[in-house]
């Protein structure tokens, strides 16, 4: 979940305009709307980079939503790592490849893949056994990278500056 705090821009000017019960109303959905804004630039940017369906990071997706009593909102993102087998993992000579981000293929070395379980292992000890799974990363963990984070908190902004305006309007003309 990212924390976006700003300085609402006409704000004083809106509420001479109307009363504090519009001022909510209009603030609660902006910020619901700004909010939808954010989940769909948080969807585009993670398919752009990562081999990853966009209904899955939906699905991983939970909006906050405002309430009467509190102005906050949020996006909260949770979600198990990924099997490679999703990412169309290959076995090699050497190892197995995934295509886990769109722009070059993760290679992991001594991996083989199982099929009965279908999970992607690698031998940890010398011998036989021990042997231990491999993941992909988890969409939290796709998220949580600051140059996507700032992307989609621009995008929060963006929305949020636009939207607020119109709320008012619409909310006033009534």
């Amino acid at each position: 979940m990212f924390k976006a705090e700003f300085k609402i821009e006409g704000l004083e000017e809106a509420k001479k305009l109307c009363s504090t019960s519009l001022m909510r109303k209009s603030l609660r959905s902006t910020l619901d709307k700004s909010t939808t804004k954010a989940r769909q630039a948080i969807v585009k940017e993670v398919t752009s980079t990562h081999n990853i369906a966009g209904k899955d990071v939906r699905a991983a997706m939970t909006t906050l939503r405002t309430t009467a009593d509190s102005l906050e909102t949020g996006v909260q993102i949770k979600g198990p790592r990924l099997s490679l087998l999703y990412f169309k993992a290959k076995q090699g000579v050497l190892g197995v490849t995934a295509k886990v981000r769109k722009d070059h293929d993760s290679f992991y070395r001594s991996a083989f893949i199982v099929t009965k379980w279908g999970k992607v292992m690698v031998r940890t000890g010398k011998s036989r056994l021990p042997i231990q799974h491999k993941a992909g990363p988890s969409v939290p963990m796709i998220v949580d990278k600051e140059p996507l984070l700032n992307r989609v908190r621009d995008a929060f902004h963006a929305a949020f500056d636009r939207l607020f305006g119109e709320e008012v309007d619409k909310r006033t003309r009534a």
